[in-house]
């Protein structure tokens, strides 16, 4: 890939369905950086290119310590990126995976505020992240406990309307974290802050019940978030508290206005549940 003048790209740190990212240099402010390159194919709509930038721009507008900084905008050989912050560490989800079991509700707290605390922020200015999972949650171990970062803002607000969705491989988000009302295509308009705080509460339950209620990643795992009741967290891991999981199931109600009204009711629901 060609070089951009000011990033000297260090080597790949992870792959996507719609991006490459790159621990870089900037060689203008000496720090590293997390550049996030578009693949090929997804670079030849100017109107998606300019839409991309916007949304990237939005994100850099936040300042937030639970929230992933946006540092520029560009393109390496017609390729837009973002340049975000570098957060050293893992992803919630390789993070989970190095746990021993599903967590408790006291050690999932932490984590689920700081979440919590990001979408909030973001919802106060209007703005939807839209796939809330843990690949797009970065965590950071420090002598206080894990540090929570949420990253990807705007990305699948600007990859919509870009192509004609025909698969479940090429649906905007990720179908075990999906909302019913993303999952239903004759819904889709209703999406808002209600559905980034159904994903939270997916997050919740994974971390909670060690799983995701819906696997799969299929047409039936986004037809049970649009049909069916979530199956009991307790049924996956019994040391599951009733009262916790009645706050989850509240949460991962069909009808937004059934759930929580913020990430931070969610989340002090879930600390008195556990009490």
């Amino acid at each position: 890939m060609p070089a951009d003048s000011r990033y000297e790209l260090l080597e790949e740190v992870g792959r996507g369905g719609f991006a490459t990212v790159y621990k870089a240099r900037d060689t203008r402010l000496n720090r590293e950086v997390a550049l996030k390159v578009l693949h090929e194919g997804w670079s030849d709509d100017p109107d998606f290119v300019r839409r991309f930038q916007q949304e990237a721009e939005t994100a850099a507008n936040f300042n937030h310590p639970n929230i992933v900084g946006v540092y520029d905008v560009g393109e390496l050989g017609r390729r837009p990126f973002i340049a975000m912050e570098y957060v050293p560490g893992a992803d919630l989800e390789s993070w989970l995976a190095r746990q021993d079991g599903p967590l408790t509700t006291a050690a999932a707290l932490p984590i689920l505020e700081q979440i919590a605390a990001a979408l909030d922020y973001a919802h106060e200015r209007r703005v939807v992240h839209r796939d809330v999972t843990p690949g797009n949650i970065l965590v950071r171990e420090t002598a206080v406990g894990p540090q929570v970062k949420l990253t990807d803002f705007g990305l699948v607000k600007a990859l919509e309307g870009n192509r004609v969705i025909t698969t479940v491989n090429q649906t905007l988000g990720t179908p075990e974290y999906m909302a019913p009302e993303q999952a239903d295509p004759n819904r889709r308009a209703d999406v808002g802050a209600h559905t980034d705080r159904y994903a939270l509460g997916i997050v919740a339950y994974r971390m909670l019940a060690g799983r995701v209620p819906f696997p799969g990643g299929t047409i039936s795992t986004l037809n049970a978030h649009a049909n069916l009741d979530v199956p009991s967290p307790r049924e996956f891991n019994p040391a599951v508290p009733a009262p916790v999981e009645a706050v989850l199931r509240r949460m991962l109600a069909k009808a937004p206005a059934d759930r929580y009204a913020t990430a931070a009711a969610f989340v002090a629901a879930l600390r008195a549940a556990a009490a």
